[in-house]
């Protein structure tokens, strides 16, 4: 019997929409240079904040200062890659609009309350993530409610890329 029914590599054309063929490569060039730059940033915010959180509470278990200082200092990576991460995220977003609206706009229809969770969800994450860093010390005593207010922005965090992911695959 034989299974191999199906090609080996099915290819994907990259539609155009009229651009000529020397401005399609430059969105191109754009829009992967801007994907991989907000990856980056956004890789070491999930990092970061869920690092923080994990040795924020393991310096709560053992009442070990320098987990709870390593923990305090990566909250500072977080709130930069926050910032760069939306930022340079919004870069793929307008390139991905501007060559292909048709098949963005048809994947961001069918998934648009997930859209709306971007768009509430980030600012939810962003205001957690603040509160979690700059009551550090104010809530050294509530390390339970410290804890809790820092998983709450780790959650909405990782929750954020799975819309995207899902509109990609759509």
């Amino acid at each position: 019997m034989h299974f191999n029914m199906l090609p080996n590599d099915i290819s994907l054309p990259i539609p155009t929409w009229g651009l000529d063929s020397v401005l399609m490569p430059v969105f191109l060039i754009l829009l992967v240079v801007g994907f991989v730059v907000h990856i980056v940033f956004i890789n070491v915010l999930l990092g970061s904040s869920l690092a923080s959180v994990y040795y924020n509470r393991k310096g709560a278990i053992e009442k070990n200062p320098v987990y709870d200082r390593v923990a305090y200092l990566l909250t500072t990576p977080v709130t930069v890659s926050e910032n760069m991460g939306a930022l340079w995220g919004v870069a793929p977003l307008l390139v991905v609009s501007v060559l292909f609206t048709p098949l963005f706009y048809a994947a961001a229809i069918m998934n648009s309350p997930q859209w709306l969770h971007i768009i509430y969800g980030n600012i939810a994450a962003f205001l957690f993530s603040y509160l979690y860093k700059f009551t550090w010390h104010k809530l050294e005593n509530r390390k339970p409610l410290h804890i809790l207010i820092g998983t709450a922005s780790v959650a909405l965090f990782f929750t954020l890329p799975l819309v995207f992911m899902s509109t990609v695959q759509l």
